[in-house]
């Protein structure tokens, strides 16, 4: 069944589920929060406490990556951030572990960057150039 969901209203269909709201709807949705101060301290409880400051002072979005990396999916998080008015966090986990058994993380030993000042104007892949970081023929 597949259940879109908008504020105020649920249709059904026949698939996956999918949620989602509008960008507008999300930031009222996001300030709704960062203001339920019952909301914060339950948060805070159950997290010990242990909050990153840059979360401490306003809402941020974030986009949480194994490796951070300039491509169109940062180019469109960074716009739709902007649109919304919340300055946006990028981060990485620092301490996991790689392994090339794991195909999600051996397709991370390549990664694809644009070159160029705005990725919305691309009209060709030559603006995407591939690079390959990690060298799995060696090994150590």
């Amino acid at each position: 069944m597949t259940i879109l969901v908008h504020i105020g209203s649920i249709h059904c269909d026949e698939g996956m589920i999918r949620m989602y709201m509008t960008l507008e709807e999300a930031k009222s949705e996001v300030w709704r929060r960062w203001n339920d101060k019952d909301l914060k301290s339950r948060v805070d409880r159950f997290l010990g406490g242990d909050i990153p400051s840059i979360f401490h002072h306003e809402p941020r979005c974030v986009l949480v990556r194994s490796i951070a990396t300039p491509n169109y999916e940062l180019f469109n998080f960074a716009k739709r951030s902007s649109s919304l008015d919340i300055e946006p966090v990028v981060a990485e986990y620092l301490s996991d572990k790689y392994s090339t058994v794991n195909i999600d993380k051996k397709l991370l030993g390549k990664i694809s960057v644009y070159r160029g000042d705005n990725p919305f104007t691309c009209q060709q892949r030559a603006d995407v150039t591939g690079y390959k970081i990690l060298d799995f023929t060696q090994r150590r």
